[in-house]
């Protein structure tokens, strides 16, 4: 995360490799008030705009998170990181419709990631539409085969448990 352009031993190093090693600790409040600093004294914003927003995800403030991924994807609107991590945290707020609209966004952006087309079947699945989370799902699955097996335990599909395509989508290879 820290930039090698800013001198050794500088206070945005300093505070940069503070804030990295903390969130490798999993020390979210530590992390996040390190990532706060560097963001208000203006020292290497996009890393401390990412590392604000994954701290307060992984803190479960979503809803302050929301705004700071927003603020990344204006400046990067390809940013598939932002894009999911901005589809979590709206539906754990509740607004199941915007995760979808943020997922439908991320695969538009970056039709390459099957990440998106995997979290849009999630989100779909979960909003009762089926046939498109299956098409969703079929499509993460082409691009990255591991999905298959993820998808049988995710917890997201539960509602399309007794769904042919989806059984037959998911259903172990011989």
């Amino acid at each position: 995360m820290a930039d090698s352009t800013l001198p050794p031993g500088g206070k945005a190093e300093r505070l940069a490799r503070e804030a990295e090693g903390y969130f490798e600790l999993e020390l979210w409040p530590e992390a996040l008030a390190r990532a706060e600093a560097l963001d208000r004294e203006g020292l290497i914003p996009e890393a401390a705009g990412r590392l604000r927003a994954e701290c307060l995800r992984n803190l479960g403030r979503f809803a302050e998170a929301i705004p700071v991924y927003e603020r990344i994807l204006a400046d990067r609107p390809a940013d598939s990181g932002a894009w999911v991590g901005l589809g979590w945290c709206r539906k754990r707020t509740g607004r199941l419709d915007l995760a979808v609209a943020a997922m439908e966004s991320l695969v538009a952006a970056c039709p390459g990631e099957p990440i998106g087309s995997y979290n849009l079947a999630c989100y779909l699945s979960l909003a009762g539409e089926p046939e498109r989370a299956v098409q969703c799902l079929e499509r993460a699955i082409a691009m990255a085969p591991d999905f298959r097996r993820l998808a049988r335990e995710e917890s997201d599909f539960d509602p399309l448990r007794s769904d042919p395509a989806f059984r037959k989508l998911t259903e172990e290879e011989a």
